[in-house]
């Protein structure tokens, strides 16, 4: 698991838990924390895995989370890897839900399961620094610096247009987030393309080893499975009431 538990990390659990509690419910406000948490625990897994020095993952309440690595990618390869394996861990942990759902017939779990369910397949749309995003990146800039720069400044436009119609909340969030490094990108490809390579941060000059085709390739069949049994398991759980989670968990 983690390395170490910090006390930023335990505070940004209970706030969290709290916030959620108050605006929302209290079962909300334990799925919410569980789902999150369990998607950023499988991304610090993913780069243990690798070898990374892994530090903490912290909540924040109505924006999601956040996992923090302390290595650099070295390869785009490792930054597919780990970006994926967080909503796949999540799908892991839907899939058991929904199991155990099964089991019992008690219905919070299979609201449970498909919130999850939505939550990790919205994480994986291209957008800007969602997994998704992410993902694309590695793909994008295997093949281009220009080519992934002009792919992430579409991808971040398009997620502002797309959140403004489904929340306010999330196009604040990615029009700060997104925007600071989408701003970044273009800054660092023009004085790049200029040759004033001493205002380019060194994280665009040393960017990690581009993929190869074949390894794009297995990027892409990954996170198309991925979709795929997402978008299976809300198929098969939509075929119940008890997985409208508004109403058995919203409530």
């Amino acid at each position: 698991m983690i390395e170490k538990i910090n006390w930023k990390q335990i505070g940004s659990i209970l706030l969290a838990l709290i916030v959620y509690t108050v605006f929302i419910n209290w079962k909300a406000a334990i799925l919410l924390v569980v789902a999150v948490g369990f998607h950023e625990q499988s991304h610090l897994l993913a780069a243990k895995y690798l070898g990374f020095k892994i530090k903490d993952f912290y909540l924040i309440p109505f924006v999601g989370g956040v996992a923090f690595i302390a290595d650099r990618y070295k390869y785009y390869w490792q930054n597919a890897f780990v970006a994926i394996m967080g909503p796949a861990g999540g799908a892991l942990l839907a899939g058991l839900t929904a199991l155990a759902y099964l089991a019992t017939g008690y219905a919070p779990l299979a609201a449970a399961a498909m919130f999850m369910c939505i939550l990790n397949g919205f994480n994986l749309i291209f957008v800007s620094f969602l997994d998704g995003g992410q993902i694309m990146g590695t793909i994008t800039y295997s093949i281009n610096k220009t080519f992934g720069m002009v792919c992430l400044v579409l991808s971040t436009v398009l997620g502002l247009l797309l959140m403004a119609k489904i929340s306010i909340v999330l196009m604040v969030v990615i029009g700060f987030f997104g925007g600071m490094q989408t701003y970044n990108e273009v800054k660092n490809w023009w004085f790049d393309r200029k040759g004033q390579y001493w205002l380019v941060d060194d994280l665009w000059l040393n960017k990690p080893k581009a993929m190869s085709g074949k390894e794009i390739v297995v990027v892409i069949v990954s996170y198309l499975s991925l979709v795929s049994l997402l978008i299976g398991m809300m198929i098969l759980l939509n075929k119940t009431p008890d997985s409208n989670f508004v109403e058995v968990l919203l409530k």
